[in-house]
């Protein structure tokens, strides 16, 4: 079962619609930050996968606020607290991240800090269709490269794979990224959303 920091993990590159004709690498990331920076909300679903098995859910983003809803895994943060219920905890946990633990948990965040800490360049091997970048991190022990693919047609990203050092992967698929009129309430737990009688840890 996946938790919280491997979903959200490959979900970082995945939330960005791209607006900008794709000239290089590095400006395709820098569009994708700045379009995220002037975006309303948006929602989208996705699958994640990797060799514990497959998990599917949805994600709401407004700012550097975010919601997760799968069935094993329910996040909320309305840009100070989290919430984190997992099923296999079967606890909800209330949390203040730190920025290291923001950066691996909310994509508004990483996507600026992955332009600061990866090498960015066209991957090899494009496919058609797809614009491909390979990102390659700085001095990170664990990722050897993420390789993201990006409609040509609406630059959307369509699919991230992390390639992790040693030799296990995370792949994603995205699919339905659209705009979304999300109110701010949308972002606060909902104790309606877990199992009644759900224990709730505070560990700020």
């Amino acid at each position: 079962m996946m938790n919280l920091r491997h979903i959200t993990a490959v979900l970082v590159l995945c939330i960005s619609a791209l607006g900008a004709s794709a000239q290089s690498a590095s400006q395709i990331l820098n569009s994708a930050i700045k379009r995220f920076d002037n975006s309303g909300g948006v929602t989208a679903n996705y699958v994640v996968a990797n060799d514990q098995g497959t998990t599917k859910g949805t994600i709401d983003m407004l700012g550097n606020k975010f919601r997760i809803m799968s069935d094993d895994l329910k996040c909320w943060y309305d840009g100070k607290t989290q919430w984190t219920y997992s099923s296999m905890s079967g606890e909800v946990s209330i949390t203040i991240p730190t920025l290291e633990e923001m950066q691996m948990s909310n994509p508004y965040i990483a996507l600026t800090t992955l332009k600061k800490s990866c090498k960015v360049y066209k991957a090899f091997t494009q496919v058609e269709g797809l614009y491909t970048l390979k990102l390659v991190p700085k001095g990170n022990d664990q990722i050897n490269q993420i390789l993201v693919y990006i409609h040509k047609d609406s630059y959307i990203v369509s699919k991230v794979y992390f390639e992790m050092t040693d030799g296990s992967y995370l792949r994603t698929s995205i699919s339905n990224f659209k705009a979304a009129n999300l109110p701010k309430t949308t972002f606060d737990y909902d104790p309606k959303a877990v199992p009644e009688g759900t224990d709730v840890v505070d560990l700020r």
